[in-house]
């Protein structure tokens, strides 16, 4: 199968949906039959970034496809009178950071999976974090590469807060995502079934310091014991080193941590070993093979290509690309 298609004809010949069938096709080497499954499995594969869709039009840009800087309002603590003015607060101040586009995002993806290698630096720590108990929530967290935690009372970088809150016990797990979790360290997320609570829907390591983001960076959800909204504003930055696609697909580490069932927190210390869960983390990559990625561009005629592309429209001819001869 070719790596780069375009599907031509009038409207309503089925283009669109025919992108769907080929998608996934290409990342699971066979074709669906059923429509239901098919729809289900493509809709896995977009929750998680291997499969991303998008339109061009004639305002679409480089700065949107593959990267461009955008401003970030960097809000003053409470404490600083930022529940007065939020913007132009004591402390308060525009920065600017540089945000990977479409292209670039799953194309850095798509890299990373052909390497197929985990020689990181890393910490000797491992955690265990709980990203919620619907699939959902874990799909934005991959998709983001970020991990958060709820339980809002207030920045914790801001002294006011952590002194008023820290003799909480039951905030604990909250200061261990604050406090104690350091860049390197190595985590998993637990998967919410299972006959054990030790298996693994994903493992990464910390990439980022703490952040508290009034605009949280993962969506608001609606919990389904609370009937409340959440706002996930407290993240960190993270490398995803494997996730799952689907729900049947996970890591079982109830033998590395020493036949050991894992209680239900949502930040822990765990006493299993970096080395271990790498080499666990590993042989799952090697098991599954490279994963593929499919990027689906919609009304493809209707974008500026030389605007959205830039100086990348050399890549159009698929020998200037990496790994080859005129690379």
């Amino acid at each position: 199968m070719a790596l780069n298609q375009i599907l031509y004809g009038p409207p309503g010949t089925g283009k669109t949906y025919r992108t769907r069938r080929l998608a996934v096709a290409m990342i699971d080497g066979k074709e669906y039959k059923d429509d239901d499954v098919l729809k289900k499995r493509y809709e896995e594969l977009s929750a998680v970034g291997r499969i991303v869709f998008t339109t061009f039009h004639q305002s679409l840009g480089y700065e949107e496809f593959v990267e461009g800087i955008k401003p970030k309002i960097q809000k003053a603590p409470i404490s600083l009178g930022a529940d007065k003015h939020p913007i132009q607060g004591v402390g308060g101040q525009i920065q600017y950071e540089i945000q990977d586009g479409i292209f670039k995002t799953i194309a850095k993806s798509a890299k990373k999976a052909s390497q197929n290698i985990l020689s990181i630096p890393h910490n000797e720590l491992v955690w265990r974090i709980s990203l919620g108990y619907g699939g959902e929530f874990k799909q934005e967290c991959f998709k983001k590469n970020r991990i958060a935690v709820g339980w809002d009372i207030g920045d914790l970088s801001d002294r006011e807060v952590y002194e008023k809150h820290k003799k909480e016990k039951t905030l604990s797990q909250l200061y261990n995502f604050y406090d104690n979790i350091k860049k390197g360290d190595l985590f998993f997320v637990y998967q919410n079934s299972g006959r054990r609570q030790a298996r693994a829907a994903a493992v990464g390591i910390i990439k980022g310091k703490y952040e508290y983001n009034t605009e949280p960076k993962i969506d608001k959800k609606l919990s389904k014991y609370t009937k409340k909204i959440e706002e996930y504003k407290s993240t960190r930055e993270v490398e995803w080193l494997w996730f799952q696609s689907n729900e049947n697909e996970y890591i079982d580490v109830y033998d590395i941590n020493n036949k050991t069932e894992l209680p239900q927190r949502t930040c822990h210390e765990t006493n299993i070993s970096a080395s271990a869960l790498l080499k666990r983390t590993q042989e799952k990559l090697t098991n599954e093979g490279p994963r593929k990625y499919v990027l689906i561009i919609d009304e493809i005629n209707r974008g500026n290509i030389s605007k959205i592309l830039g100086e990348l429209i050399t890549l159009i001819e698929d020998n200037k690309r990496l790994g080859n001869e005129e690379a």
